[in-house]
């Protein structure tokens, strides 16, 4: 039959080349546990004037817009989620790590925050520190209603002016609103996410503080779990919508930056620009920071969307003689420096 969980990523016209060796890793990996499959999105879903557009002075006082192609993994998301029990929406610069490549699949990440069986939680997530800044890849959702409403309360501010960041700002509050839901539909509960919304815009003069967002945030899904303990302890039979995975036990995006690499993590994630600025041998950081972390000499010959092609035996090889053993947890670091709200 088919694979259970459903790994889409959207990549921008013209950029498959750019992650080809990630395309195939993650190819090679569902390969190699067969309870996933990947989905790669190539093209726009909607014309280029239609996509939601951040707008900011440049210098010199003119007004630049920022195009909002970030909705395209959501868009994506939302046209397979019928076709499996679980979509894991991943960003194209995502990608297994080396050392637990061939011993820990997306099932066992389900299965360690609670939600391996046929019920339970709709939507499974990383759960960040309050240091660390929210992001939405690496998400997992259950295919059917609960998920549709979710993706709904998303698109509905797709097109909101001033939020700071497209897609992530509506997933973020997205969320709050779905645990809103929740709390009045079983409990009658007051909705509270209102007092965190406000926090998401600039104030009259474009200063905005995503540190205050933060907290709001934490403090309203600490409310809805009862208490911090019970964020990974809560009883999937409960009916409880959303299961925050501990990245100390699997890490599921951990995104580069001012944290040690030593650990690697089932799931990195080299998110921001940078990744494509190119060393003087020519390949782009991203793929030398691969090339490194799996301890190769060379990267194999890439085949991106192409079947026919793809060279598993290199990965399969350079995870079996990985010096580190297995294990598919970060620790939980306090990255923030001198000014530093979050990290």
């Amino acid at each position: 039959g088919r694979a259970r969980i459903g790994v889409i990523i959207a990549v921008a016209p013209g950029e498959a080349a750019t992650y080809v060796h990630t395309l195939d890793l993650w190819r090679c990996y569902c390969r190699r546990h067969g309870d996933c499959e990947v989905v790669i999105e190539m093209e726009d879903f909607l014309p280029a004037a239609r996509y939601p557009a951040i707008r900011e002075m440049a210098e010199g006082g003119s007004i630049r817009a920022k195009i909002g192609k970030a909705w395209n993994r959501w868009f994506a998301l939302r046209r397979h989620l019928d076709a499996y029990e679980w979509v894991f929406t991943a960003d194209p610069d995502q990608f297994p790590g080396r050392d637990c490549f061939g011993s820990v699949s997306l099932s066992d990440a389900l299965l360690a925050a609670g939600a391996g069986g046929a019920t339970g939680p709709v939507l499974v997530m990383r759960d960040f520190p309050r240091f660390h800044t929210l992001n939405s890849a690496g998400i997992f959702l259950r295919g059917g209603d609960a998920t549709r409403l979710f993706l709904d309360l998303m698109f509905a501010k797709a097109h909101w002016e001033q939020l700071l960041d497209f897609d992530q700002s509506a997933f973020d509050h997205s969320l709050l609103e779905f645990l809103d839901v929740w709390a009045m539909a079983t409990s009658g509960e007051k909705l509270l996410s209102p007092r965190c919304l406000m926090l998401q815009f600039p104030w009259c003069d474009g200063s905005a503080s995503l540190a205050q967002y933060n907290t709001c945030w934490h403090d309203l899904v600490d409310h809805h779990f009862r208490s911090s303990f019970a964020r990974r302890q809560r009883d999937a039979s409960s009916g409880f919508p959303m299961a925050l995975l501990d990245p100390q036990r699997v890490d599921i995006n951990f995104v580069l930056g001012a944290r040690p690499l030593d650990d690697a993590p089932l799931l990195w994630h080299y998110a921001g620009r940078n990744k494509l600025m190119r060393s003087p041998d020519g390949a782009t950081l991203l793929d030398n920071f691969l090339q490194r972390e799996w301890g190769l000499g060379a990267l194999p010959n890439g085949s991106a969307i192409e079947e026919e092609g793809r060279e598993c035996a290199a990965w399969d090889e350079a995870w079996a003689s990985s010096p580190r053993e297995c294990h598919p947890g970060t620790p939980a670091l306090d990255c923030r420096r001198g000014w530093l709200a979050m990290c």
